[in-house]
């Protein structure tokens, strides 16, 4: 048989038999791919022919330069093959699976991921697997304050509108962010000696200008950004708070809604996934915005994890998530990642995989008020993790090589799941 003489189906050869020499080296062994996702195999050896085979095309195929395309759901072994009577050989094991993307639009959902613009421009493997896997994008950091609105009368859209030109050329919903919030502001707005009511007005000119400019396609927005405050106080102390007042927040949710009437609002928070106090806080802030009569939609639960101390349980996340719902808000997990050394063990990627699989549980769970379940970022490869703690590399579902973690397993098996 075939797979007898040429290697295993897990990939490499098998232990060597008269006239075979195992010199011919497939690398990657392994990959796990969706439906019409690619991925270049290499082969090195001591001949310079070599020549590449499926052995089940129905599901990948390859071509002459070793390139395999998926094409539908099972399992392939490729076959690289050389030497003058073609008697060494190597083989890759290349596994198709249901897209994330795929499985969560079938129940009106979306999985999605913030989008790098520096890893966009730079890495084809980057735009290849975001486009495959998710069908939502969130700018990292494009649409901030200060990257999109860096002088009084500058803006500043490149980065911008290729992130929206990508996402609408590849069906994925776009979810805009942020809109206010007391960080990455520029000096202009930080220095400046502006009134109350100067300020105010940069700010509904800032927020008019950006929205106005994606309305209709841009989504959703993450109109304010983390202002509970996580002591006493009620709000944090940013620059709009202290010069302002809290009904900036008001303002600023007027000001979106008249910019892009058809566009959903949240106000998007951290460490406010369980039941806790910053949870009760922000509970009330929302219920008192729409007492108010002000246009809010729901709220972005951010899920920044890390194994210890643990994550709030999966019955404190469904309690909050549903508390939420009841009150009839909607829910975004917004900007989930979990943080893992990078000396972790197989022991300690299941415990990250089971976090993010409750996580994904407790939003489905309170579906269709659950709308949409994102990760800030999506490969270690680009992560915005290491900068700011580094030795925990390894946060999100996709390793530096783009292969599933445990954890991208898990939210897959759960979107597989009533």
């Amino acid at each position: 048989m075939v797979l007898g003489a040429l290697g295993t189906a897990c990939g490499g050869p098998t232990a060597p038999f008269p006239g075979y020499a195992p010199d011919v080296v497939v690398s990657p062994q392994r990959a796990t791919l969706v439906p019409g996702e690619t991925i270049r195999l290499t082969a090195v050896g001591p001949t310079r022919s070599i020549s590449w085979n499926s052995l089940n095309r129905g599901v990948a195929t390859v071509d002459s330069f070793g390139t395999v395309r998926a094409v539908a759901l099972g399992v392939a072994l490729i076959v690289a093959a050389g030497g003058d009577s073609g008697n060494l050989a190597d083989t890759a094991t290349v596994a198709v699976d249901p897209a994330l993307r795929s499985l969560a639009s079938a129940r009106h959902f979306l999985v999605g991921a913030a989008m790098d613009m520096n890893a966009y421009r730079s890495d084809p493997l980057y735009r290849q697997k975001l486009a495959a896997e998710y069908n939502s994008v969130t700018p990292e950091a494009a649409m901030k304050f200060g990257r999109i609105h860096p002088g009084p009368t500058q803006y500043t859209f490149t980065d911008a509108d290729s992130l929206v030109s990508l996402a609408l050329a590849n069906g994925m919903a776009i979810h805009g962010h942020t809109l206010v919030w007391g960080e990455v502001l520029p000096e202009w707005v930080t220095t400046g000696t502006f009134t109350k009511a100067q300020l105010l007005q940069v700010l509904k000119d800032h927020i008019t200008t950006v929205v106005g400019r994606y309305r209709g396609k841009i989504a959703s927005w993450d109109v304010v950004n983390e202002v509970v405050d996580g002591s006493a106080a009620p709000l944090r102390n940013t620059i709009w708070l202290q010069k302002i007042g809290p009904e900036y927040i008001d303002s600023a949710f007027v000001w979106a809604n008249r910019a892009d009437p058809g566009a959903k609002l949240f106000l998007n928070e951290n460490r406010a996934e369980g039941v806790n106090p910053k949870s009760n806080a922000l509970l009330t802030l929302v219920q008192g915005l729409r007492s108010r009569g002000i246009h809010i939609d729901g709220v972005g639960l951010q899920a920044h994890f890390i194994l210890t101390p643990p994550p709030p349980t999966a019955s404190d996340l469904q309690a909050n998530l549903a508390r939420f719902a009841n009150a009839g808000f909607d829910v975004r997990v917004s900007e989930m990642d979990v943080r893992l050394a990078d000396a972790a063990d197989a022991a300690a990627l299941d415990q990250q995989a089971t976090v993010y699989r409750d996580m994904l549980d407790a939003c489905l769970r309170v579906a269709p008020h659950c709308v949409a379940f994102t990760t800030w970022g999506f490969t270690d490869r680009h992560s915005w993790i290491p900068t700011y703690f580094p030795g925990f590399g390894r946060a999100l579902p996709f390793d530096a090589s783009y292969q599933p973690k445990p954890a991208y397993k898990a939210l897959l098996a759960r979107l597989q799941q009533p």
